[in-house]
């Protein structure tokens, strides 16, 4: 038997399906079942890593389940996909408040 390649086995992105896992993320959330809620994130993100609002929630469940550093790489990648000035401004506030 042959292996498949890393590329034949590598998920593609899908961005639909991501949206899917995104919102069953932020309904989990919203349900407070944190631990729930980020698996989906996670997964909702690597099936597509260019989505906001997916990087957003993640930084807001990271730092919910006092994951601080991950928390903070969340809400970094959300700043630079969003290209909002405020979003900056809020993050660097948030880095000042964590001491980072």
């Amino acid at each position: 038997q042959s292996q498949p390649s890393e590329e034949a086995s590598a998920a593609p992105l899908d961005p639909g399906q991501a949206a899917q896992y995104l919102a069953a993320g932020v309904d989990f959330y919203n349900q407070n079942k944190l631990e729930e809620s980020l698996q989906y994130l996670e997964h909702a993100s690597s099936l597509n890593d260019s989505d906001a609002q997916t990087w957003q929630y993640l930084g807001t469940v990271y730092y919910a389940l006092n994951r601080v550093d991950e928390s903070l790489r969340a809400y970094e990648r959300y700043a630079a996909l969003s290209n909002d000035p405020a979003v900056n401004d809020w993050l660097s506030g948030f880095k000042q408040q964590a001491g980072r």
